[in-house]
């Protein structure tokens, strides 16, 4: 099986479990059955699976970091005003701001009530602690911080992270969690950086000096050493769109490989069986792929 075959298949697991745990908990008008890539879920499965456990040791742990992740997508599209979610209205546009908290609030919960009952309490606090440092990853972001990769680190990557731990735990080794979460870190930065290019490219492809000057924007671009844009924007318009997209791309692809050999050399120090120390190898890649993919860049 390969990585793709594995992510499709285990993808499906995580979307039945998410269905399942929102109609018992009478959830359903909360989260949309179904949606988004489940990277995070089906990490909680890889990381199981690969250190000996069974995929439905891992399945609440699963369920529980999606929830928290659909929740906190909820509240960003309001943060940011953002009117669509990968081309979709986004929740707050179409339920209203008060039933989109209310139901964001009611994700979250679920989550930490899942993690507790099945992981234990010391669980429940790396969630916390994990979706603290969310919170403040924003913070830093409304507050024009320049620094990209703590703030990445911060409001994307933790989640990840906790993601691998809960993995690790779920497959009864404790004593990796701190190799896995490490490995689910760096995952999640090459997947954001991949993330943040896709955006990027196509503010500088509509030549849209407004949004090039906000603060997510000029972080990313000052992360890929792009900063004379930024000094003078118009330089988008006397260089040539093209020729500053192409250097963009060219750094950020550097950056992505920089952070995908990261999360590799955690992957590794992983006591995976059988197949799966290719996967967990590989799935660093297959996560930025889907993202570029998703923005037409590969």
């Amino acid at each position: 099986m390969d990585i793709l075959e594995y992510y499709e298949s285990r993808k499906k697991l995580v979307d039945e479990a998410v269905l399942k745990t929102l109609k018992e908990e009478e959830l359903e008008d909360f989260e949309t059955p179904k949606s988004g890539k489940r990277l995070r879920g089906v990490l909680v499965l890889l990381v199981c699976e690969a250190l000996g456990g069974k995929a439905e040791e891992a399945l609440p742990g699963a369920v529980a970091i999606e929830l928290a992740h659909s929740a906190s997508l909820d509240v960003d599209d309001i943060i940011d005003f953002d009117i669509l979610r990968r081309g979709k209205t986004a929740e707050w546009v179409r339920k209203g701001i008060t039933k989109t908290v209310l139901g964001s609030h009611a994700l979250v919960a679920t989550a930490m009530d899942i993690v507790r009952r099945h992981y234990g309490v010391d669980m429940l606090d790396m969630i916390v602690d994990a979706y603290k440092r969310m919170v403040k990853g924003e913070m830093l972001d409304i507050k024009f911080s320049t620094m990209y990769e703590a703030i990445i680190s911060a409001k994307t990557a933790t989640l990840y992270g906790a993601s691998a731990t809960l993995g690790a735990v779920a497959s009864k080794k404790r004593e990796l969690k701190d190799t896995a979460y490490h490995y689910g870190l760096y995952t999640g930065m090459a997947f954001q950086i991949a993330d943040d290019i896709v955006d990027t490219i196509k503010i500088i492809e509509e030549a849209d000096l407004k949004k090039l000057l906000e603060p997510s924007v000029t972080s990313f671009i000052a992360f890929l050493g792009l900063e004379t844009i930024l000094r003078n924007p118009l330089n988008i318009l006397l260089r040539g769109v093209k020729g500053i997209e192409e250097q963009a791309k060219e750094i950020a692809m550097k950056k992505l490989d920089e952070y995908i050999n990261k999360a590799q050399v955690y992957a590794n120090q992983l006591p995976a069986v059988n197949e799966y120390r290719k996967l967990l190898n590989d799935y660093p890649t297959l996560a930025v792929s889907l993202m570029l993919k998703e923005g037409g860049l590969k």
